[in-house]
């Protein structure tokens, strides 16, 4: 990321964060950066309980209550103070972990596209035969990766059963830190030497195939 990106300068975006939202605003109804997880939470679970749990999560998580918005091109994000989960209850009764009709429904609901300036998460709580219950969650890439979405459901876990557990840090505070680091001078010297590396490849190919030169037929010398 070249640090002299008017856009990226002006943002508040980590240089990964503005690479997935640069790839989001060229294809605005692509759910490319969706990353849904589904966890199967066995029975004798109760509903408003686990409700009640994530919104205590999402409570506590600066990460689940941002949002990104733009001003003259220019995308920010900021944490609101208060975020209702309004995690949706579904009744599937005839199906069970792994089934095809469970599957179909589950890759149905990841195309879901996800409002960057509203909610940057999707969550279900499905109600499967015998009274098993599945646990489905789907964040933006701005906001998590694999990793923090396990994190995310250990947090929902220790809620739920009234377990000793530590709140994540601010993200938020990690996206400023992460900003700083990468326009110092340290970062500068890299992206320097990286684009005279580019600037030697550039040159080297420019003869021909790899660096070789190119006979009549266009194929390697």
């Amino acid at each position: 990321m070249k640090q002299e990106d008017p856009i990226f300068r002006d943002s508040n975006l980590t240089s990964s964060q503005y690479l997935i939202w640069m790839a989001q605003a060229l294809a605005p109804q692509a759910p490319c950066s969706n990353m849904a997880m589904a966890f199967d939470l066995g029975r004798d679970i109760v509903i408003d309980g686990l409700s009640q749990a994530f919104q205590q999560v999402v409570d506590e998580n600066d990460a689940l209550r941002m949002v990104f918005e733009q001003t003259d091109g220019v995308p920010r994000q900021r944490v609101l103070d208060r975020l209702s989960a309004a995690v949706e209850v579904h009744e599937l009764p005839d199906q069970e972990p792994g089934s095809a009709g469970l599957q179909s429904w589950l890759e149905r609901r990841s195309q879901r596209l996800l409002t960057l300036d509203k909610k940057l998460f999707d969550a279900v709580i499905l109600r499967l035969r015998d009274g098993r219950i599945l646990w489905y969650l789907n964040q933006h890439h701005l906001i998590t990766d694999a990793a923090s979405s396990v994190l995310i459901y250990r947090r929902l876990l220790e809620k739920y059963f009234d377990l000793p557990g530590k709140s994540a840090p601010s993200f938020l505070h990690y996206c400023e830190q992460e900003r700083e680091r990468s326009q110092g001078e340290s970062a500068r010297l890299a992206a320097d030497y990286w684009d005279e590396q580019l600037e030697v490849v550039d040159h080297q190919q420019s003869g021909g195939y790899y660096g070789h030169p190119a006979d009549r037929s266009g194929t390697r010398a």
